[in-house]
């Protein structure tokens, strides 16, 4: 763009009144422009102004050459016409393939199947014909991947789950409502130990014995399958100091349980006046070594036991002191024994480790989770919305419980620290066999809140990182572990899981299907309700709950048998009262195969629990089904000399009257 003055030549002026362009200022304000003489407008000439042309370059259109344009256009289609001959080529060639390789096929059907999978004891097993070509390669292939093709899965199991919530249906059932009652009511309703307690001489040889006796079922029976004191270290302590404030503690809590293993044992004396004596000399030993000693290890154990004691005594308000003051206690003694622990991981042989401090450092940490198991149940129980933060992230650089060189040499008490490590790890959860994250925090978090029934709605990334853990713990176990191929949504075959003599394994695979329970009972759909036909596990609903539950009930419900048959001390019967109020609903589910195995179910475990009903002294009955091997069960039942048992009785005979009049 150009602008030009009075400057130019005579030559451009002449161009320039031959145009009828007007001036820059005639044209901004839409006046009639003239040039009659000059290179200036008449108004700007009037006006003064400085007259000004616009001028635009313009460029020459290219000259266009017919012929040219002709030979581009025949170049095209030359072009188009030799990809269009050597797609034809390509498909040709593709159709001949696919002709032969049918051909092979068809002759390959007749013979040898190309793939058998079979489903061995702990792994898949495949045969495969011989493959001479590769036509009889691509068979394989395709036989393969009908064989082990994935489930189809709706499309929502792949949308983002990220923003997805699930509302929760059942925050707390009615028996678990009833069992936190057993805590938390007024303890003047409940009945109370012997208030004039046995007295006796620590002199007393008979007494001795006795006691030497309780010392020796704790340490053997499978109600204790929690080997919290490492045994070669302190059975022989405790045999030799019978009278001691740890060892009171322990007979105390021992005569309080229902260990069958005492009925075997001639008392002269009442087990529960027994029982209540010892707690009280343990209570007043505890009294005098609180106030004259530093925190020991002895006292940490002392106030666990006293702890469990107040439990099953139904003194919760005692029990929280009790399990509060060992908490601390356990945090106060973390940098005694956690020094030692590292020295043990990095070097069994650690000349600077000697073998007492190996046993006393394992023993806190076997203790540390012990306790902190307590104390989350009591803060669920009675503080729901607390923060768990600080009790989540207390075992963070602790370590799971290890066998020890000690242990080692009793392959029953190293199979029993083995299953205990796995336990502990499962205990964990989320955040189990991985450092410690705040992902991994939250979600542990969202776990307690879930199970203490403080929330009402959870996000479905949650359960499904949960769920996660689970599987990947369950994956992380030996093989002789697990009693399924599968982590779940497999039904369990009776008689694999009666193979198993192991009541530690059995425990732990009880206590793994168990907390899959406890996770997916809280958002599963009414059983009378729910249409199961359409379930799918990839899509988190009611429904998939609900599947879960019936399938872990199952679980939960064969591994009680076995676990009855070998170990009757080990039941765990609150649980099994839980177990029997989830039978109960889903025996109105629609789908067949869900109730039958319910109904089946539900008469085993009624019959379990009515076991526990029958009085004190009475015959120890046989187990609910027709085992496969014989079975020997033991002469005398269960002592339930306690409160808590007491209430057990009566929540059982509440729940169940009418369907344990049915199964008899």
């Amino acid at each position: 763009m150009v602008f030009t003055t009075n400057t130019t030549s005579s030559s451009n002026t002449t161009e320039r009144q031959a145009r009828h362009t007007p001036c820059e200022n005639c044209r901004t304000h839409r006046r009639k422009c003239t040039v009659p003489l000059g290179t200036q407008c008449e108004r700007c000439q009037r006006m003064d102004l400085v007259c000004l042309f616009k001028y635009s370059k313009r460029t020459k259109a290219a000259f266009q050459n017919p012929q040219c344009a002709e030979k581009r256009v025949y170049k095209r289609k030359r072009i188009s016409m030799t990809q269009k001959q050597m797609l034809m080529e390509d498909v040709e060639e593709l159709e001949r393939l696919v002709v032969s390789t049918e051909a092979d096929m068809q002759s390959l059907s007749s013979m040898k199947p190309l793939l058998s999978i079979t489903s061995c004891h702990q792994r898949l097993r495949l045969e495969t014909a011989p493959l001479h070509s590769m036509a009889d390669m691509i068979a394989l292939l395709e036989h393969a991947t009908r064989s082990l093709s994935p489930i189809m899965r709706t499309p929502h199991y792949f949308s983002d789950r990220s923003q997805g919530m699930l509302h929760i249906t059942q925050q707390m059932s009615q028996v678990e409502q009833t069992l936190r009652r057993f805590f938390t009511r007024d303890a003047a309703v409940l009945p109370s130990p012997p208030t004039s307690p046995l007295q006796f001489a620590d002199d007393d040889c008979s007494i001795t014995q006795i006691k030497r006796c309780f010392i020796n079922a704790y340490f053997s029976c499978g109600c204790y399958i929690k080997p919290i004191l490492v045994r070669p270290y302190f059975l022989p302590l405790l045999l030799d100091n019978p009278h001691s404030m740890l060892a009171n503690a322990i007979i105390a809590i021992v005569a309080f349980g229902i260990c069958n293993h005492i009925s075997l044992i001639d008392l002269p004396i009442n087990r529960k006046m027994l029982g209540a004596a010892c707690m009280e000399k343990a209570y007043t030993q505890l009294r005098d070594a609180l106030f004259d000693q530093e925190p020991e290890l002895e006292t940490l154990a002392t106030l666990r036991c006293l702890a469990g004691c107040h439990l099953l005594l139904l003194k919760s308000d005692d029990a929280r002191k009790f399990t509060s003051l060992a908490w601390r206690m356990a945090l106060q003694l973390k940098d005694t024994y956690l020094g030692t622990l590292k020295n043990i991981e990095r070097d069994h042989s650690s000349l600077y480790v000697t073998t007492s401090m190996k046993a006393r450092a394992e023993t806190w940490r076997r203790l540390f989770y012990d306790i902190r198991y307590i104390e989350l149940n009591l803060c669920m129980m009675y503080e729901g919305e607390a923060d768990f933060s600080s009790l989540v992230l207390s075992a963070k650089h602790i370590g799971c419980p290890i066998v020890l060189d000690m242990e080692q040499t009793d392959p029953t008490s190293s199979r029993k620290v083995e299953a205990y490590r796995y336990l502990i790890a499962l205990s964990m959860l989320p955040g189990a066999g991985s450092p410690a994250s705040e992902w991994t925090t939250r979600e542990e978090i969202v776990g307690y809140r879930l199970y203490a029934g403080v929330i009402d709605k959870v996000s479905c990334a949650d359960i499904e990182h949960i769920e996660g853990h689970l599987v990947d713990f369950w994956m992380r176990l030996p093989r002789d572990y697990v009693l399924a191929d599968a982590p779940l949504m497999e039904v369990l075959d009776m008689n694999r899981v009666r193979e198993c003599n192991n009541p530690d394994v059995l425990y732990l695979n009880e206590i793994y299907y168990l907390y899959w329970t406890l996770l997916e009972m809280r958002f599963m759909a009414t059983p009378s309700t729910a249409e199961l036909s359409t379930t799918s596990l990839g899509r988190y609903d009611g429904e998939r709950a609900l599947l879960i539950v019936s399938v872990c009930c199952d679980a939960l419900t064969k591994v009680a048998l076995a676990l009855y048959e070998i170990m009757p001390c080990a039941l765990d019967i609150h649980w099994l009262v839980l177990i029997a109020d989830l039978l109960v609903k889903l025996k109105d589910v629609a789908d067949p195969d869900v109730k039958s195995r319910a109904q089946q179910n539900l008469q085993w475990t009624l019959r379990m629990l009515s076991n526990f009903m029958i009085p004190f002294g009475q015959p120890y009955p046989p187990p609910p089904m027709t085992p496969i091997h014989h079975h020997q069960h033991h002469p005398s039942s269960p002592w339930m000399p306690v409160a808590f048992y007491t209430e057990i009785q009566r929540l059982i005979a509440v729940y169940f009257a009418k369907q344990m009049t049915q199964i008899w």
